[in-house]
């Protein structure tokens, strides 16, 4: 699965900074955000590194800012998946419109057991009643929706 888009909106500053740290870069560093053609590109720096993330993907490009050479990130899957996952929408906060075609993650808190494209359907009598349809015919039930995204950005 991948995302034509990334939207950093929601994404703070600070979570940035983070990334940085985890890379082991430091502790400090400043979050730039620029707009260049349809493309945001996010730069954490600091007085050694400079370390970018554009919004048409989630790789990272570092360098070090005395030599201009590539320098690579420390846990740079686990940046790269920490900044995949920011881009989920939480059922909780926004419900997928009913009856579109989205893509659901679903499972519990610990364990994801499926990512697929499906819809709610839901009951107007209540929307708790409401469940999820995948593709393949299955009901997957309300609650178990962990995070959704739009099929117009993520190709599955």
């Amino acid at each position: 699965m991948y995302l034509k888009k990334y939207n950093y909106s929601k994404v703070t500053d600070q979570q940035f900074i983070d990334w940085f740290k985890k890379a082991g870069f430091g502790n400090d560093g400043s979050v730039t955000r620029i707009p260049i053609e349809n493309v945001n590109v996010i730069t954490i720096m600091n007085y050694n590194i400079l370390m970018e993330i554009d919004s048409k993907s989630n790789l990272i490009t570092c360098k070090d800012v005395k030599t201009m050479k590539t320098v690579f990130p420390e846990h740079e899957i686990e940046i790269m998946e920490e900044i995949f996952n920011t881009q989920w929408i939480n059922p909780k906060i926004k419900m997928p419109e009913p009856f579109v075609e989205i893509i659901g993650k679903f499972g519990s808190l610990k364990n994801i057991s499926s990512i697929c494209k499906c819809t709610l359907e839901v009951f107007e009598t209540n929307i708790d009643d409401g469940h999820y349809f995948d593709n393949y015919a299955n009901i997957i039930a309300f609650n178990d929706c962990l995070g959704w995204m739009s099929t117009n950005n993520a190709i599955l």
